[in-house]
């Protein structure tokens, strides 16, 4: 919105008139930004790769944004998870360690995470793909469940759906072999 006054619209006591104004801007913005978060491009899933990465791309540059700001509530994985956080106006890279054992890491952003230059609070955070399954090991009744796998005799429902690799919602052959292939190292 631009304003001025015109020259003569007003006067004073004396009956002079107002000399012309020099034109005043503001441009009002009223959108708050959005964000999306999801695994970083190359995050293995399931890893047991420590750190954790994940992208933050907000709808336009924001400024506020920190660890403090990743909410990790729907995680089971146990341990203290600890956050760094890099990147500056619209994206940002979200590292997450601190991991002691078996679970998922799922990272969202809640409503006012950051702020716009016009001071508009982000809006809570949207996204596809914001949960990782971490391990630190195979336990012993994991090796079970992959062994009966692999020999087409596991029970209906495994002990561990975290090697639901074609999330098809079943453990089958391809979970199997990928399981194996973590403990072989290969």
């Amino acid at each position: 919105m631009t304003v001025s006054v015109p020259e003569d619209v007003a006067t004073d006591s004396a009956g002079n008139g107002n000399t012309e104004s020099e034109e005043l801007s503001r441009t009002y913005d009223g959108d708050a930004p959005t964000a999306t978060i999801n695994q970083a491009s190359g995050q293995e899933d399931p890893t047991n790769a420590v750190p954790i990465v994940f992208t933050v791309t907000f709808s336009e540059p924001v400024s506020g944004f920190d660890a403090a700001d990743v909410d990790f509530s729907g995680s089971t994985a146990p341990g203290t998870l600890e956050v760094a956080i890099s990147g500056s106006d619209d994206a940002y890279t979200v590292e997450v360690s601190g991991m002691t054992g078996k679970g998922v890491v799922t990272a969202t952003v809640p409503a006012g995470a950051a702020q716009d230059a016009a001071g508009n609070d982000s809006i809570a955070g949207t996204a596809s793909d914001n949960t990782v399954y971490y391990y630190s090991f195979l336990g012993l009744n994991d090796v079970i469940s992959i062994l009966q796998i692999a020999k087409n005799t596991a029970p209906a429902e495994p002990v561990d759906k975290g090697f639901d690799v074609n999330k098809d919602g079943k453990i089958g052959t391809e979970e199997a072999v990928y399981a194996l292939r973590i403990i072989s190292g290969k």
